[in-house]
């Protein structure tokens, strides 16, 4: 066990908590809730929100020519969610399945998995995907949700501006700057799913221009259950803490440094393949979580029209169990500029250099291909895109494409058209072409991944037959072409329709063809069949996702989406074969709706109603689920606040790739104590 583990398995939990209760209940006064309701703000204001993530520079949501979706704040804090990829869920164009406590698969227009790998995510403009398998490892993407300012979310190609991976879609989780999170914040909670948890922070000031924020967190997660009714041992503890600094040296230029250190433990189940009887070795462990990383950003207002912005970061990460582990270290280095061209046509460009340094830390099931276990590379990269006002206000048209430099050159083209009718209508056009390219795993890593037993229908013969990957340095880049349009309308002040639609065009992706079997006599007689990794197939995906937001009185909202997606793999050859059918692994129906309300002016209530159709490739039945929160505010600074997750059918999500391993997901709840300043 590591050392930050023993720390985190050395706080109190319960006792802060029940000591908070003790004191807060005796001396609450009726009260109201210190952040902003539901009725200061109408449905115009909640809507006119500034994203980055689309064009590198701020832009109203109405005025973005992409299926994007904001998360504010009070949706993040509301939702009673307490994990990332939870909040996720309510995004449409998402899918999100939970495999067991610490584990998920995130992705958005299809690829779905534990490792999903077409789907970029930031945090505040940093990449926390790993070159390991090119995705997200989503139980280490953590921080304190009441520093969350919004989550941007692109459906869709993003790679012009943010490079390849961002292939279906784009993650921005954006943090509140220093000076809005003064002051001293607590929270301490426990349940169900959460034994306990407990997070805290303090913000102050260096002077009227600089101001800082430090926090630490940690929760304590319990074991989920199989399909089977026996104890996963898949619980999961993470310990962190951070720091942000901004500091406005004059009106022109801010200067931001933020950093972040995290450590705990991961209960890990994988069913991997064995020679004997029965072929399956059930392997328990606990994998090592360690990492961190240190960001800072300087940006210079020239003008109006015209600004820079540089970013640096250092990012370090290690995980490691009996099966799988890779220690990984990254440095960044960002700079972007704009300016307007013309008085209808600006123009921000950028380059970029990343270099990472990868090992592999093997097992008798992972073996590196190459000889080495150590990988070190660099990407460059540099964008160029200009928006041009052809009517003011009415239409305009954004050009651009991003060349990135590995080990072969790629080109990522984009055009969007914006036409503003009206005030209350927006339509939107979009054509890119971007690439995923291989990831490390996928080029010098071979996994076993199943022992068939003789006898059977795929094995006839007499001995067993062990079937691996086999990594390919010669594997080429995925690429897209991406068709898209949507429409906006608010036809009343308390009414928003949000519809995009779109058509991808799939080439060179990854499968795999069988080489031929080895025959091996010792240690025990086996047939080994090596399934070598090249772009073999094309496919297509069609969707639609439709978002609403209603307001029909000042203390009521609903926010609704619905998700539908067709994807079809069209196989190059009828010798190819697919290691996970990832074009399979997404359910075609997902709807939910969240209704918040207040009551009076001391009680917020929240109701989420999901459904997620089955996946019948995974043999995952549908699901209809309610998710419940009740937050009292004893005191304008005090928030008492109850939560029930997952009501209804207990129900698997989603398996784990190498094994169709999942959980049950069952009914959970927590209750939390909150002092805001």
């Amino acid at each position: 066990m590591s050392v930050f583990s023993r720390l985190a398995r050395s706080i109190p939990i319960r006792v802060p908590l029940l000591s908070l209760i003790a004191t807060t209940i005796p001396s609450v006064i009726l009260g109201s809730r210190s952040t902003d309701d539901l009725a200061s703000l109408s449905l115009a204001e909640l809507l006119q929100v500034e994203i980055t993530t689309v064009a590198r520079q701020a832009t109203q949501l109405s005025d973005a020519p992409a299926a994007v979706y904001v998360l504010r704040q009070e949706d993040i804090v509301r939702s009673g969610y307490t994990t990332i990829p939870d909040l996720l869920r309510l995004v449409p164009g998402l899918q999100v399945g939970q495999i067991d406590a610490s584990r998920w698969s995130v992705t958005s227009r299809g690829f779905g998995g534990r490792f999903a790998r077409n789907l970029l995510v930031l945090v505040d403009g940093r990449s926390v995907y790993t070159p390991l398998f090119s995705g997200v490892y989503w139980e280490v993407q953590d921080l304190m949700l009441e520093d969350i300012e919004r989550i941007e979310v692109i459906r869709g190609p993003g790679a012009t501006l943010w490079g390849s991976n961002a292939v279906n879609g784009v993650i921005n989780i954006v943090t509140r700057d220093a000076q809005d999170t003064q002051g001293t914040f607590v929270q301490g909670s426990a349940g169900t799913e959460e034994s306990g948890a407990v997070q805290a922070r303090y913000g102050g000031a260096l002077g009227p221009s600089a101001h800082y924020r430090v926090y630490g967190k940690f929760f304590d997660r319990t074991h989920t259950v199989s399909r089977t009714g026996t104890e996963t041992h898949d619980g999961w503890d993470v310990v962190r803490g951070g720091f942000r600094g901004d500091w406005a040296l004059r009106a022109t230029d801010v200067l931001s440094f933020q950093g972040g250190i995290y450590g705990g433990s991961q209960g890990v189940h994988y069913g991997l393949p064995s020679t004997a009887a029965p072929y399956v070795e059930q392997v328990v462990d606990e994998s090592r979580l360690e990492g961190g990383h240190l960001m800072a950003t300087w940006d210079h207002t020239m003008s109006p029209s015209s600004d820079l912005a540089l970013q640096v970061y250092f990012d370090r990460g290690i995980r490691s169990d009996d099966y799988w582990g890779a220690l990984r270290t990254a440095f960044d280095v960002d700079f972007q500029h704009r300016f307007a061209v013309l008085p209808r046509a600006g123009l921000i460009w950028g380059a970029g250099y990343r270099h990472t340094d990868l090992r592999f830390l093997a097992s008798r099931w992972v073996t590196v291909d190459s000889g080495g276990s150590d990988f070190g590379h660099g990407l460059a990269s540099a964008f160029v895109q200009s928006e041009v006002k052809i009517v003011p206000r009415r239409l305009g048209v954004t050009i651009g494409g991003k060349v990135e430099r590995q080990d072969r050159t790629s080109l990522q083209p984009n055009a969007r058209i914006l036409w503003t009718p009206s005030e209350v209508h927006t339509v939107w056009g979009s054509v890119s072409s971007p690439v995923r390219t291989p990831s490390e795993s996928e080029h010098h890593i071979s996994t076993w991944l199943q022992a068939i037993p003789p006898g059977t229908e795929k094995n006839p013969g007499t001995i067993p037959l062990l079937v691996y990957s086999v990594g390919d340095e010669g594997l080429k880049d995925e690429r897209t072409v991406a068709w898209e349009g949507g429409y906006r309308v608010q036809p009343s002040a308390t009414f928003f329709v949000d519809l995009a639609l779109y058509h991808n065009e799939l080439h060179d992706l990854r499968g795999a063809v069988p080489e031929d079997p080895i025959v091996r006599q010792s240690p025990e007689p086996v047939v080994i069949l090596p399934l070598r990794l090249i772009n073999v197939s094309n496919g297509t995906t069609n969707g639609a996702e439709l978002a609403t937001e209603w307001q029909p009185r000042p203390e009521i909202r609903l926010r609704t989406g619905y998700t539908w997606l067709n994807a079809r793999n069209s196989h190059a050859g009828s010798s190819e074969t697919s290691l996970f059918d990832e074009f399979a692994s997404i359910p075609r129906h997902q709807v939910f709706v969240h209704g918040m309300f207040d009551v009076g002016r001391t009680i917020d209530l929240d109701a989420i109603v999901r459904y997620v159709d089955a996946i019948e490739s995974l043999k995952t039945s549908a699901y209809t689920l309610l998710d419940l929160r009740i937050g009292w505010w004893a005191r304008p600074t005090v928030e008492l606040s109850a939560a029930g997750r997952n009501l209804g059918k207990i129900h698997t999500e989603f398996p784990f790739e190498l094994d169709s391993y999942s959980s049950k997901i069952e009914p959970g709840f927590y209750a939390a104590v909150t002092y805001r300043p």
